[in-house]
């Protein structure tokens, strides 16, 4: 293979024939011409690459030549041979584009060197033009991609805009479908989604195809081009269907829907398919390009997306009608708040009851006095239901409960409100009347029963003459008898207290343990009888409770008098107490036969007889617990029941730790609870001793508090109203309230404090000491009870 095509031009024969034999020994194939218009034309007919040419000859010259054979071709390699004394017209030739030039007389090595590198110019010279040539071709195409890219990224952006602005199921498929036969050039297109209660692929929306069609076709998922699709999850390019052995014989039975170019692609969503799209024929009747199903794919995913939006939006909007349709027709009234706390549902009979007519803004007065207490108790308690109940004089009078729970997101977070209201009027009334009955009758009872009671102890000690042994038996019964009924009545008489919320408290500070103690006592000669130990398991040095003792002492006689009826003979009954966080545990175990748990919250309903044999003893009244639970929770403490059938019963009840911040915080908190309800104003006075804990320390604890006693007594002489209270709160602080007292009433009384607390204060320390004052007034300074304990401790820091 030669090494290169070389064109010797020389008017001298010896010279050429020379060049012409030493090229071809070097293996370079070497043609020749003796002057320079023969040589041009050699040049136009072959392929050259490399000219080596004389530049003095007759007719066309060397510097010529060079010139006209750039012109054909500008990367022809020119060298031309010069004598030493024509070097001017040598750098002529390279200036007109020639390669190189040689002096004569010239060496063979030195012609052959030159040519070696003229043709490795020559060749990297092509090399390189034919890469700048493809490096062209592939810009062009480079940028005919990115065009299309972008045709394609805005075609997209726009058909997601368009799809992004509908929620409504048809209007997203007409979209997608409208502009997929436009942008795909395609005769059929259609959607087609999965129907979870049919397990069927059906078509929801297509352009192409009839209305019958479009009724009929109903695929499962595996069968056919879009259920083998929707079962893959794997979208489908397929030419000719007729000739795709995997779906030419489904084709063929279903020619009215399937054709030849085709493509079909899942509609996926969170990794689940939902239907597919198909799109058939093209309008010119070629078939599908790669870049236009790459495209058909991206367009699926924001379709998909759209798609699904709009089920879940059907879905939601059903399901919304639901919950309306069921919120509307109930009998009771439903409310359902948002985050804001604004009423987004409502039905007639909640209007009814709140008084709302035609709009669904709740009135300010039964909002501040009835919802709001309630929302704040919710949210305070972190509990997911609040029952209350109350009596409304606005905007009608009767009798409600309320059971609010919040609404929460998957997260947990507290997104609204419903409340479940109940007109309890009428059972209220009927409550009322029986209470009323249930008093009147055991009074109307009380007075014979004690004349009955005395005169059976007259016979029994003989005042009223001498009496049988059988006859002292008949009136022992008779006894028994009149002080079992005598409880009844006073347990009737409780509830009825209770229920009227006319049980009043004397409340003192006392050790649980030792009230345990004493009422334990009480039960010896029934325990003795049935030979049950009695374990005492009572913490000491437990910290105080704030507690009617005598109510305390009932719990307990009722919770260990079941025990003891409730335990076989020769059994255990254990009372104890403990300490837990922030309250006291007082608990009664037995090992009698227990409580199933479906009956346990039943055990503290009135006049509850739970489903177990009784031991020795009278029946009881079905009232004991129930009254125990009232007490127990007026003291605001809770009572339960633990333990299974045949395994004995462990009957808890707590009574919260007495500390003075708390019992105090409680009687403010109620304070301005009762003012909300009566809508009246509520002043407070705070005098506080400047530098009490240094006075304390310099007078001694007994002085210092005997300085604050003294304080406390002169500010309740000043302030002696109805209504009025006073108590030394904590450390220097003495705390006055005046109720239907404003601001200028509470001025006046200020007045009068600071003109005699400081006489009185200095008779006692026999020093002067400062005072300082400061008032609060609700509803103006103050809202809530957390307003004024965020004051109240702002102002004892200074």
């Amino acid at each position: 293979m030669s090494k290169g095509n070389i064109l010797v031009i020389d008017d001298e024969l010896i010279l050429r024939d020379l060049l012409v034999d030493a090229l071809s020994d070097q293996g370079y194939a070497v043609s020749s011409a003796q002057n320079g218009e023969e040589g041009l034309e050699l040049f136009k007919k072959d392929h050259f690459d490399m000219v080596i040419t004389d530049l003095k000859m007759p007719g066309m010259g060397g510097l010529k030549l060079v010139e006209k054979t750039r012109a054909l071709d500008p990367d022809a390699i020119m060298v031309v041979i010069t004598a030493y004394g024509s070097l001017e017209s040598a750098q002529e030739a390279l200036r007109l584009g020639a390669y190189d030039y040689i002096t004569k007389p010239f060496e063979m090595e030195e012609i052959c060197f030159v040519v070696k590198r003229a043709i490795s110019s020559r060749r990297l010279i092509l090399t390189n033009k034919k890469l700048m040539e493809e490096l062209r071709e592939q810009n062009v195409l480079l940028e005919d991609k990115v065009k299309e890219e972008a045709r394609e990224l805005s075609l997209l952006y726009k058909l997601e805009r368009e799809l992004s602005s509908t929620l409504n199921l048809t209007d997203a498929c007409a979209i997608l479908v409208d502009r997929m036969c436009a942008l795909m050039d395609a005769d059929i297109c259609s959607i087609m989604l999965f129907d979870k209660h049919s397990g069927l692929l059906g078509i929801v929306y297509a352009r192409g195809l009839s209305s019958k069609v479009i009724n009929e076709v109903r695929i499962k998922p595996g069968e056919g081009v879009s259920g083998w699709v929707f079962e893959h999850r794997r979208p489908i390019l397929i030419p000719d269907i007729s000739k795709d052995e995997r779906f030419a014989d489904f084709a063929n039975k279903n020619e009215r829907y399937y054709s030849n170019a085709f493509i079909s692609i899942p509609l996926i969503v969170k990794d689940e398919p939902i239907g597919v799209i198909n799109i058939n024929n093209k309008k010119s009747g070629t078939v599908f390009k790669e870049n236009e199903f790459r495209f058909a794919n991206e367009a699926a995913v924001a379709g998909a997306v759209a798609i699904n939006n709009a089920l879940l939006y059907k879905e939601v909007k059903e399901e919304k009608n639901k919950i309306s349709a069921i919120i509307q027709s109930a009998s009771e009234g439903i409310v359902v708040t948002n985050e804001r706390d604004e009423i987004i549902a409502i039905n007639s009979a909640a209007k009814l009851l709140l008084g709302i007519k035609g709009r669904k803004e709740m009135p300010d007065g039964v909002k501040k006095f009835v919802f709001d207490p309630i929302y704040k108790e919710l949210n305070d308690s972190k509990l997911d239901l609040i029952t209350k109940e109350m009596d409304l004089s606005y905007p009608q009078s009767i009798s409600i409960r309320i059971d609010m729970t919040p609404l929460k997101d998957e997260t947990g977070i507290k997104t609204g409100v419903v409340m479940l209201l109940r007109d309890i009027t009428k059972r209220k009334e009927v409550e009322r009347m029986k209470t009323e009955f249930i008093s009147t009758v055991s009074h109307e009872l009380r007075t014979p029963l004690a004349t009955m009671k005395e005169f059976v102890s007259i016979i029994v000690d003989g005042i009223a003459g001498e009496t049988t042994s059988e006859q002292r038996e008949y009136l022992d019964i008779i006894a028994r008898n009149i002080n079992r009924l005598s409880r009844i009545i006073n347990n009737l008489l409780d509830i009825s207290k209770i229920e009227a919320g006319k049980m009043d408290l004397k409340r003192q500070v006392a050790d649980i343990s030792v009230i345990a103690e004493k009422e334990m006592a009480s039960f010896k000669a029934q325990l003795d009888s049935k030979k049950i130990t009695l374990k005492s398991d009572l913490a000491r040095d437990l910290p105080q409770v704030y507690v009617d003792e005598d109510r305390i002492i009932q719990v307990f006689t009722n919770l260990i008098g079941n025990a003891v009826k409730f335990t076989p003979e020769n059994g255990t009954i254990t009372v104890a107490t403990r300490k837990k966080a922030r309250e006291i545990e007082c608990s009664v175990t037995d090992t009698g036969i227990g409580i199933a748990e479906e009956d346990r919250e039943k055990a503290f309903d009135k006049f509850q007889q739970i489903d177990r044999v009784p031991g020795s003893g009278e029946k009881g009244t079905g009232l004991g617990l129930p009254i125990s639970r009232q007490i127990v929770q007026i003291h605001g403490g809770n009572i339960w029941v633990e333990g299974d059938a045949n395994k004995g019963s462990r009957f808890v009840f707590t009574i919260p730790i007495y500390t003075r911040d708390n019992h105090y915080e409680k009687i403010l908190t109620k304070l301005l609870s009762d003012a909300e309800r009566d809508q009246i104003s509520l002043s407070f006075i705070l005098i506080n001793v400047e530098g009490y804990l240094s006075l304390e320390q310099k007078l001694g604890l007994q002085k210092a508090e005997s300085i604050m006693s003294t304080l406390e007594r002169a500010t309740a002489k000043v302030a002696n109203r109805p209504g009025d209270g006073v108590f030394w709160f904590k450390d220097g602080l003495i705390f006055l309230y005046m109720q239907k007292t404003n601001k200028e009433g509470a001025s006046v009384v200020e007045g009068k404090l600071k003109e005699s607390l400081p006489q009185e204060v200095l008779l006692q320390a026999k020093e002067k000491i400062d005072l300082n004052f400061s008032i609060f007034v609700y509803p103006e300074s103050i809202k809530n009870s957390q307003d004024l304990f965020e004051a109240m401790k702002a102002y004892s820091k200074n």
